[in-house]
This record gives structure tokens, C-alpha cells and sequence, in this order.
């Protein structure tokens, strides 16, 4: 998990660079750049879980998540230069951290674990449809790579 976290902060530090670099032009780096800060800081969490109170080492890091497939959509639409409706995404993530905490402070676990597994899975699948949709995927090797990597996330438990 602590080796994932550092991937996520280089990863990060190299998209806000290369942001940086190609100036003002939208080509979703920012964005980009964010999620892999937040993967940063919720894979550490997830590392130190030992370390952490329950909250800092389990909440914080599972509510961060809802955040990250967002934040993912949100670079890839300007990457593609399209426009893709992020209210009923930012709603859908809201909605699930709600649930999560609710069930949380329910403690039924299962319940607040299948609500983050799902709201992910729909998020990243708006991901995939847009990779799909926008990029020459069939030729495009950056393509299929996001393809795989968004088919094998799935947040700790």
C-alpha cells in the first residue's frame, strides 16, 4: 500500500509538470494531477491503518475514493476535449459517502464496504464508456493500458 501511495505522488508530481509545461491549454493534467494526489494520500492512510484511528486509517481514505473516479472523468473529458455532465457524478458521489457514513456509524461494515465497491464501479464505468467513445482505443495503447487499470481498481478492504 505505501509503495502505491509513492507511485501516486510521483505520478502527480509529474502530471501537475507536464501541466505546467504545456501552459494554459486544458488538457486535463490538473484534474489528473489531483486524483493521483488523492490516491496518494488514500493509499497511505490505507498503509498506516495499523498506526491510525479508525476514522483516519478506514473512513477517511474509503470517502476519499468516492472523490477520485470524478476527478478521473473530469480530465479525461477535457483530455477529449468534450463535454461530459459531472452533476449527476458529483451527486452519485455525495450520495454514496452519505451512505457509507451512515452505515458506518450504523456498523454494518458490509453494507458501508458494497456501497463504495458500487458507487466505483459506477464511476469508473462512465470512465471506461468515455474511453471508449472519445479514443481511438482499438490503435491507442495509453487506451488500453486505462482500459486494463480501470478494470483492476477496487479499493481495499
Amino acid at each position: 500500500m505505501f509503495a502505491l501511495s509513492i507511485f501516486g505522488a510521483v505520478m502527480a508530481v509529474m502530471a501537475f509538470a507536464f501541466a505546467r509545461s504545456i501552459g494554459k491549454r486544458r488538457s486535463g493534467l490538473e484534474s489528473w494531477g489531483l486524483c493521483m494526489s488523492l490516491v496518494s494520500v488514500t493509499f497511505l492512510l490505507y498503509s498506516q491503518r495499523p498506526l491510525l484511528p479508525s476514522w483516519a486509517g478506514v473512513t477517511l481514505p474509503n470517502l476519499i475514493v468516492f472523490a477520485m473516479p470524478v476527478l478521473a472523468a473530469h480530465a479525461y473529458a477535457q483530455m477529449f476535449q468534450v463535454r461530459a455532465g459531472q452533476r449527476g457524478a458529483i451527486a452519485l458521489a455525495a450520495i454514496g459517502a452519505l451512505v457509507f457514513v451512515a452505515a458506518t456509524i450504523a456498523g454494518s461494515w458490509p453494507v458501508a464496504l458494497f456501497t463504495v465497491s458500487l458507487v466505483t464501479a459506477l464511476q469508473l464505468g462512465r470512465v471506461l464508456l468515455m474511453i471508449l467513445r472519445y479514443d481511438d482505443w482499438r490503435r491507442s495503447n495509453a487506451s488500453w493500458l486505462s482500459i486494463i487499470t480501470i478494470g483492476r481498481l477496487r479499493p481495499p478492504s
